[in-house]
């Protein structure tokens, strides 16, 4: 029974005198937080707002968030399933600020799917899945959000969040 104990004893021990370490960038500097996931993979975490108006199929409006500028969306229509509407078309951002310093200038051209849920009563529901064309090495976004047509032109109301590489 005692055998059991010792190896369980030394691990508590090394974690112990292991607790303060922190790690260090060459020199002894601590390492500075950093936006890129996957280690140095050039790839950025982007989440924000999309809030565009007008009527179909085109719309435009501002983007904010980790990217920030205006944005101009075509919508096409591919049918009517019950209460499900399916809607494919492009996005094309231009983005002007935001927290990656790279994609300041750059346009990003995007591919959508969209799904929309009408009810009946009340805003509609849209979902899509974005791909990301052109303006970076590879990217995908989802949206979520509502598009009111009781007012004109029509309002859409989207948080997107999603993935792009330089």
């Amino acid at each position: 029974m005692r055998l059991y104990r010792l190896p369980v004893l030394l691990t508590f021990l090394l974690l112990a005198a292991c607790a303060g370490d922190s790690p260090l960038a060459p020199g002894g500097e601590e390492l500075a937080p950093s936006l890129t996931i996957a280690g140095q993979s050039g790839c950025y975490v982007v989440r924000g707002t999309i809030s565009e108006t007008g009527l179909f199929p085109a719309f435009g409006g501002v983007v904010s968030g980790d990217l920030e500028g205006t944005s101009a969306t075509t919508v096409g229509f591919a049918g009517i399933t019950g209460k499900v509407i399916r809607n494919p078309g492009v996005r094309t951002i231009e983005v002007t600020g935001g927290t990656v310093p790279e994609l300041v200038g750059v346009t990003l051209e995007q591919s959508l799917e969209g799904i929309s849920i009408n009810t009946g009563a009340g805003p509609v529901r849209i979902n899509e899945r974005t791909t990301l064309e052109s303006g970076a090495a590879r990217g995908t976004f989802t949206t979520h959000g509502w598009l009111d047509t009781s007012v004109v032109p029509w309002e859409i109301d989207l948080a997107y969040r999603g993935v792009i590489c330089l």
